[in-house]
């Protein structure tokens, strides 16, 4: 399979080297050849007249050879100030599409969230029930008539080492929300698939659990680091896995996350047993503004968004599908150097 590359290093800062700009360099040289080529063909043919001409017919082959290369010129001008406007105004609209392409991205990654603080609070719940019920445990042991016997300070000690124990899981919690709500860095950089992964699987599988949805991890320990902005990797991930689990109307929902090793690349599949993709429609769903679903409940850009992301990082994303058979979208990023 093939996988379309990027040339262009995100480096978050503006560049002139957007597709826009390039054809507008590209027609700016044309032009610059076509005066060039015009004036060599006016010399060139005044110098022809002038072989056998007289006096007369010399001067005015020379006047009218004169204005025509003065024309060209000034075509050739006009054509390069007009190009150069071009250029700004093009560039203009490339750095006002990547900022809204930003903020949307931005939006989206709060509406994640929103979704994920149900789950949290779910995850967190646990943890502190079981800490009140082991500080209420210490409290009645204070109480006893020998709090300090050697069984009661046993199981104060227990007590103690799960409320610990609990607690880290909570800060464990607390600390990948935090990660995931965390300003994306644009600037690529390295980080372990694996672990990315992971840490996805354990945002999605609360949400998945209110749709009977079971999300299974399938990592290849080969995968090793890949080079991308992680943060935004984490709403690539999580933007598509949710997608899948939104798909799922069966009784027995699956959806499977999967890192595989490919030469340069390490491929990330995110499989569902969903209703799928029409095939009608596959070509369309990497287009700005397209959706399947209901007004007010979807803006399109997601698939859009994600596909150019990852192009700046050097990577891309496919899909396959079979209608009432579930789909799969492959993303493809480049392995770092070092591995």
């Amino acid at each position: 399979m093939t996988h379309p590359l990027s040339d262009t290093e995100n480096t978050g800062l503006p560049d002139n080297s957007g597709p826009a700009t390039r054809t507008t360099d590209s027609r700016q040289t044309a032009l610059t050849i076509v005066a060039v080529v015009a004036a060599l063909l006016c010399a060139g043919l005044v110098a022809y007249v002038l072989r056998d001409a007289s006096a007369e017919e010399k001067h005015l082959a020379l006047l009218a050879g004169g204005i025509i290369l003065l024309g060209c010129a000034g075509m050739l001008v006009t054509a390069l100030v007009l190009a150069g406007r071009t250029k700004r105004r093009l560039l203009r609209a490339e750095l006002e599409l990547r900022r809204m392409q930003k903020h949307v991205f931005d939006a989206g990654k709060l509406a994640a969230i929103g979704e994920l603080a149900a789950g949290v609070a779910h995850e967190i719940n646990n943890p502190l029930a079981i800490m009140m019920e082991n500080a209420g445990w210490i409290q009645d042991l204070l109480k006893s008539d020998d709090p300090l016997s050697s069984e009661n300070m046993a199981e104060i000690t227990l007590s103690l080492q799960t409320i610990a124990t609990q607690g880290h899981r909570c800060r464990e919690i607390t600390h990948k929300l935090l990660s995931f709500a965390r300003k994306a860095d644009s600037n690529a950089n390295v980080a372990h698939i694996n672990s990315l992964l992971e840490d996805i699987a354990g945002f999605a599988r609360q949400k998945a659990k209110y749709r009977d949805v079971e999300v299974r991890l399938s990592l290849d320990p080969q995968a090793g680091d890949v080079e991308c902005s992680p943060t935004e990797i984490q709403q690539i991930i999580l933007n598509l896995v949710n997608n899948s689990i939104d798909a799922i109307e069966k009784d027995v929902g699956v959806v499977q996350l999967k890192s595989v090793r490919e030469g340069k690349f390490i491929r990330i599949d995110v499989e569902d047993n969903g209703h799928g993709i029409p095939a009608h429609i596959l070509p369309d769903i990497f287009e700005p503004f397209f959706t399947t679903k209901d007004a007010g409940k979807g803006t399109g850009l997601g698939l859009s968004i994600c596909r150019d992301i990852l192009t700046k990082m050097g990577g891309s994303i496919s899909v396959e599908s079979v209608s009432g058979q579930g789909c799969v979208f492959h993303v493809y990023l480049p392995q770092h150097a070092k591995d």
